[in-house]
């Protein structure tokens, strides 16, 4: 089964490949115009659960449900709330907005595609938002591990193959 991973906020999904190790530059072909999203807080294995919708076939994502992790922290995402102007960005692609961009997101991929095991959801977002710089939200010795693997390898982590999208 494929694991499909989105890191969220109200205007921007921003897309992770998730898998293998760091490789060549990785593209998804994805939807240039806006999609609906929508986040069920809490969600079953992430922070959030969120449906993505309006997507025409084609793409390296489509329609269904996705495990999410928040990435702006100062921006709060209603559940069960339609959000019909969502952009899609790869951490890949150059043509993410300036604004999005963050020298730790091939740390935050190297979290998400390197779980330590039995960890729960909530230290691998508290992780996320340590690298993103929003501060320690509770991390313990599991958190703070991958927070430490994150910083010692994955500073141009960059997968190999598509597995998981996030």
């Amino acid at each position: 089964m494929i694991k499909k991973t989105i890191l969220g906020s109200v205007v921007v999904l921003l897309l992770l490949i998730t898998s293998g190790a760091a490789s060549a530059h990785i593209e998804l072909n994805l939807p240039q115009n806006p999609v609906t999203m929508r986040v069920q807080y809490p969600g079953s294995q992430s922070y959030f659960d969120t449906l993505l919708k309006n997507i025409l076939p084609g793409f390296d994502v489509g329609n269904g449900s996705y495990i999410d992790w928040c990435v702006a922290k100062q921006i709060y995402i209603h559940p069960n709330q339609d959000y019909p102007n969502t952009r899609l960005y790869s951490l890949y692609n150059t043509s993410m907005p300036s604004s999005l961009w963050h020298e730790n997101w091939s740390k935050v991929n190297y979290v998400i595609n390197h779980k330590l095991q039995n960890i729960s959801y909530w230290q691998i977002q508290y992780a996320i938002w340590y690298l993103l710089d929003f501060g320690d939200a509770g991390l313990d010795a599991t958190g703070w591990s991958m927070v430490e693997n994150a910083s010692l390898y994955g500073d141009s982590y960059v997968p190999t193959y598509l597995i998981s999208l996030g």
